[in-house]
């Protein structure tokens, strides 16, 4: 079964902005945040003739207003930052990248352009996790019908065998597939998967019961040879043989 690709339509016009606030309201509370952007060179002039320090890593703090928490991240330490890294950009078929850096400008952002980019990152990386989880989900629906295909035929043909190293147990084992080796587990699988594990224990331990069953008659027939060529030799020594074959023969020391 080949997957239908479900595109996510990612529109840049819809990305949220920086609301503007009313002449004369008055500001919601909000979280102050660190916001870090890198400089290019150019950027790094533009920053040096602004009085600035010309480092190519920029950390400023901003004030982010509660209804606008949703561009902030917070982590283990408490540390809140803008979310500017990773940022989302489109390639040229429309398809959302992620990139691990913060963005760079050529000259020394505002806060509002910051915000921007925040809430452009914001939008992206919805679409970006929306088309994961479809992907996702497509690759699971796949590898289910795959894995169903290859279990019914294990399970119908009586000569397959799964690996014996490791071996199978009740609960898991591993066959070998033209997608490689693939674990079936009785908790995991479901449908006709699940019952893989036990059908191939059950294949496992009775190939090592005709094994050992083998082994035993090959044993004893070297066993009846062994005893056969003995006793031919002692009757043609005792008929043939001189008297130190004979005592050689007693001691066991004559080779057969």
């Amino acid at each position: 079964m080949e997957p239908v690709a479900r595109p996510v339509l990612v529109r840049p016009e819809l990305i949220d902005l920086p609301e503007t606030e009313a002449p004369g309201s008055k500001p919601a509370s909000g979280l102050t945040v660190t916001a870090v952007y890198h400089l290019s060179e150019a950027g790094r002039k533009a920053s040096l003739l602004a009085g600035g320090d010309g480092h190519a890593v920029q950390r400023i703090t901003v004030e982010v207003p509660a209804n606008r928490l949703h561009l902030v991240s917070v982590n283990g330490h408490g540390i809140a930052r803008l979310k500017l890294r990773p940022r989302y950009e489109l390639d040229a078929e429309q398809q959302v990248m992620c990139i691990d850096m913060a963005p760079i400008y050529d000259q020394p952002p505002t806060i509002d352009e910051l915000l921007r980019q925040a809430a452009r990152n914001h939008q992206l990386e919805r679409a970006y996790h929306a088309k994961r989880t479809i992907a996702r989900d497509e690759r699971s629906d796949t590898d289910r019908v795959r894995r169903t295909e290859i279990a019914l035929a294990f399970l119908a043909d009586k000569s397959q065998r799964a690996l014996v190293h490791p071996s199978p147990t009740p609960q898991r084992c591993y066959l070998a597939t033209r997608y490689g080796h693939l674990r079936f587990d009785r908790v995991v699988d479901t449908g006709p998967a699940r019952g893989v594990p036990k059908e191939a224990l059950r294949r496992f331990r009775a190939d090592v019961k005709a094994n050992r069953e083998r082994r035993a008659r090959e044993r004893a027939e070297h066993v009846r040879l062994r005893d056969e060529r003995w006793t031919t030799m002692t009757a043609w020594i005792d008929e043939h043989g001189t008297l130190d074959q004979k005592a050689r023969l007693a001691a066991r020391l004559l080779p057969q």
